[in-house]
């Protein structure tokens, strides 16, 4: 398995995932988009659909966000 990076423009990340079988030498190709979000649109998007926003971690370790945090861990609420 190896990927193959194709695009990373405004927040989306195109990539493909290729999947060499041993005994055919096929290649199989899973492509993909991932799109990362800031916390103020993750912030937006929750409160638009009746969420509030708890608790915003910069990792899974609860640690503050701060620049280079590798994750947005946001704890909301409904209502």
């Amino acid at each position: 398995m190896w990927y193959q990076l194709i695009e990373v423009q405004d927040g989306h990340v195109s990539f493909e995932i290729h999947y060499v079988f041993a005994s055919s030498g096929e290649d199989v190709v899973s492509t993909n988009e991932l799109r990362f979000r800031t916390q103020a649109e993750l912030t937006h998007s929750l409160v638009d659909v009746g969420f509030s926003v708890e608790h915003v971690f910069g990792d899974w370790a609860r640690r503050p966000v701060e620049v280079g945090s590798p994750e947005l861990i946001l704890i909301a609420t409904r209502g």
